[in-house]
């Protein structure tokens, strides 16, 4: 179940224009969230042991690739 609930939280930040995900993003009233903190929030409210971090991945003339990397126990109170 949490899984299923990163995964939407996750779509959030997929940007179509180019293609990818942002660490960041902006609702309707210009307000900003970030894709780490309300991972964070969840597995946090889920009560469960968890880890989470910003990764580098690899970089290019054109951009640098980060990833986010998460682990949690399911089924053990924090």
């Amino acid at each position: 179940m949490i899984k299923e609930t990163i995964d939407k939280i996750i779509e959030k930040y997929y940007n179509e224009t180019d293609e990818c995900y942002n660490s960041l993003r902006y609702d309707d009233d210009d307000n900003e969230f970030f894709m780490k903190d309300e991972i964070e929030n969840l597995l946090k409210n889920a009560k469960v042991d968890f880890k989470i971090e910003a990764e580098s991945g690899f970089s290019n003339c054109g951009y640098d690739s980060e990833f986010l990397a998460a682990a949690w126990i399911e089924g053990r109170q924090a």
